[in-house]
């Protein structure tokens, strides 16, 4: 039987909604453990050498270095995964979705750190007429209606693992940031180094998703990892165009 027009186009899982099997994903993740768990270490790594060099940089040239629009998202999606402990550790029972878990714990530790550095040093780039309380007021009521959207697309997406959702994440810091640079003009709070962390991301975690489901073999799900990597190589590239700053910025009043 031949597929109708709009399945040619848009693969069955995408109009369907139907991702994945949990249980078989577990038991592909166990049949390939030791490939999973080192493309997917290696992801993680890469995004902890990403934030930490930003965190350093970000305290260093007293600036905010995550975007807003990044943080915004990443910091209820990851506190969402941290939150579901009782589902990872006594309904699953799994040891991959616990090793997310505590490696999760970590990122939401360097967003809330994000958070106070976006609070303490972002008002004078984003908004320098309203005062310092109206400013954290703003930045709360923004997480609060990100929040409330998350969990309603949370809660109709088949993707109990966060597996689909965990490469968007990767793919949305791209875009927010080089619209930051090219905003500022300088690489201030950005580094080369921040930037080669990112690919690692996209390099290794696609592979590891090869293992776990035809899904994830689509060509959809890897035109997100292309678009992921081909975002981490224009910031790099960009990067090296853009003055560095000489000296750090006075702090804000």
């Amino acid at each position: 039987m031949r597929r109708n027009t709009s399945e040619r186009i848009i693969p069955k899982w995408v109009m369907e909604g139907a991702l994945y099997q949990t249980s078989a994903v577990l038991q592909a993740v166990d049949r390939h453990a030791l490939l999973v768990l080192s493309l997917s270490g290696v992801a993680l790594i890469g995004n902890y050498i990403y934030w930490i060099e930003n965190l350093r940089l970000g305290f260093r040239d007293r600036t905010y270095s995550m975007p807003v629009g990044s943080l915004l998202f990443f910091l209820p999606h990851d506190a969402t995964f941290v939150a579901m402990y009782g589902h990872w550790f006594h309904d699953i029972d799994h040891w991959f979705p616990k090793l997310w878990w505590c490696g999760l714990c970590v990122t939401v530790g360097m967003e809330l750190t994000f958070l106070v550095m976006l609070l303490k040093y972002g008002r004078r780039e984003l908004a320098p007429k309203i005062s310092q309380d109206l400013f954290t007021a703003i930045i709360l009521f923004g997480f609060a209606l990100v929040t409330i959207g998350w969990l309603m697309v949370k809660s109709v997406m088949q993707d109990e693992l966060f597996l689909i959702i965990f490469g968007i994440t990767i793919l949305w810091c791209a875009p927010f940031n080089f619209a930051l640079m090219a905003q500022r003009g300088s690489s201030v709070g950005q580094s080369t180094l921040a930037w080669i962390g990112y690919l690692l991301m996209p390099l290794f975690y696609w592979p590891a998703t090869w293992l776990l489901a035809p899904c994830f073999r689509e060509p959809l799900w890897n035109a997100v990892g292309a678009a992921a990597i081909a975002g981490g190589v224009a910031n790099l590239v960009f990067i090296q165009f853009l003055p560095t700053p000489t000296s750090p910025r006075p702090s804000p009043p």
